[in-house]
């Protein structure tokens, strides 16, 4: 499924099969319904959008037990999705990951009795930003993030068997754009 065929299939959804009234904002507005669906997490798997998720292993060092990651320098990131130990590049050291909320991390900062000890690391995300609190002076991470999708990129790919989009999540964003659409079309 191409994006002119996703357009199309917009196009007959709305009753406008020739795109006449709606040519100029279809594109546009199927872009920003999958942009925002992507921002819904319980809507859809990670699996059903591969282009848009950004693995990568990163090394942190903690000075004063803190440190923090901004992933907003990848091109394209929207949010951090999750943080995991990575247990070869750590050695025989086994990290236990936490995820907290920024209500636990600002008592870390002011309460030492509740910072983390040896091999455990604390974190909570803000967006982009990933926050550590760390029993360690150095750790090794996989950070998992959602990145917009390259628009750029589709041209006249299949963004089911080139790009790997689930016709599922696909499908739902088309029918979301039809909604949006409907009051377009006389």
């Amino acid at each position: 499924m191409k994006f002119g065929d996703i357009k199309t299939q917009i196009g007959k959804q709305v009753g406008d099969p020739e795109l006449q009234q709606i040519r100029g904002i279809v594109g546009d507005k199927f872009r920003a319904v999958m942009t925002m669906l992507l921002m819904e997490p319980e809507l859809y798997s990670l699996e059903e959008v591969p282009e848009c998720v950004y693995a990568d292993i990163q090394s942190l060092t903690f000075s004063s037990r803190f440190s923090n990651y901004d992933a907003g320098t990848v091109s394209r990131v929207m949010k951090v999705i999750n943080v995991l130990a990575d247990p070869v590049e750590n050695g025989r050291k086994i990290y236990r990951m936490t995820e907290i909320d920024n209500t636990e991390y600002a008592s870390c900062l002011s309460n030492s009795l509740l910072m983390p000890i040896k091999e455990e690391v604390k974190w909570y995300k803000e967006d982009k930003v990933v926050r550590f609190v760390s029993g360690s002076d150095a750790i090794r991470f996989t950070i998992v993030c959602l990145l917009n999708p390259d628009f750029d990129n589709w041209g006249e790919q299949d963004l089911i068997t080139t790009l790997n989009y689930s016709e599922r999540f696909l499908q739902m964003c088309i029918s979301e754009t039809a909604k949006l659409l409907r009051e377009y079309v006389t």
